[in-house]
């Protein structure tokens, strides 16, 4: 008999919606101020994150000093905003001689953003300032490695270039005799890159053919190889490689 009385209830509840109200009405008005809750907090956070976002590219937009955007960088590691306060500074840096803090920035960003779109310049200019302050070793390392990374990449020619000068400061004659005719192969006849490798690559070949082959390299018969345009035989030309600007 009290099953059957059970029976019935669960049969009268699942047909009378003031009884079935009266047992589960709470637990639905509950439930409904939890993600009424849930939906005003998303949407704060939401609107904070946009003020937030707000104020930082306003804070870029008005930096007006290093230390303005040191304190970005400082104040909002890995945000976009960061990321691009940290090459204007670094960028900054190298225009007044902070070499040495101008690298660490570009090694910074490296680090901080490894997929980032820009990896591959601030790559190069990492590579360019480590040659500007003589430490050619490990200028050419690093031109090496972003042309291993970006063997197509848009800096490819520029990375080759260093790595030759670097190579050529090292006295690594043959290495870098053979980057040079790589640019030159690679490169439009008469442009900037074309001639500063060109003329590096004379120098080269000149030196070298006084030495003889006990260098490694070749005399008269391998510089026909690659000959170069008659415009580029120079009556003075500099013996020491040019530094990227």
């Amino acid at each position: 008999m009290a099953q059957q009385t059970r029976t019935d209830w669960s049969f009268s509840e699942q047909f009378e919606p003031d009884l079935f109200w009266q047992r589960h009405g709470k637990k639905f008005i509950y439930a409904a101020l939890a993600l009424l809750g849930i939906g005003v907090v998303l949407y704060v956070w939401q609107r904070q994150q946009v003020a937030e976002a707000d104020r930082m590219v306003q804070r870029l937009a008005t930096a007006n000093s290093p230390e303005a955007l040191e304190s970005i960088v400082n104040e909002y590691p890995g945000k976009p905003v960061a990321k691009e306060a940290m090459l204007l500074l670094a960028g900054i840096y190298g225009q007044i001689g902070r070499q040495t803090d101008a690298a660490n920035l570009y090694q910074r960003f490296l680090n901080d953003f490894p997929g980032d779109s820009l990896t591959e310049s601030a790559s190069l200019a990492l590579a360019g300032l480590r040659e500007e302050q003589g430490n050619f070793a490990d200028a050419k390392t690093k031109y090496l490695e972003l042309m291993a990374a970006h063997p197509n990449g848009f800096t490819i020619k520029l990375a080759k270039l260093g790595a030759a000068r670097c190579a050529e400061a090292l006295g690594q004659s043959k290495e870098a005799k053979q980057l040079y005719e790589e640019v030159v192969a690679s490169t439009r006849e008469g442009s900037p890159l074309f001639e500063a490798a060109a003329i590096r690559l004379l120098v080269l070949r000149r030196n070298l053919s006084t030495v003889g082959p006990d260098m490694g390299v070749g005399t008269g018969a391998e510089s026909s190889t690659n000959p170069l345009p008659a415009q580029l035989i120079l009556p003075s030309i500099p013996s020491v490689p040019p530094s990227p600007k």
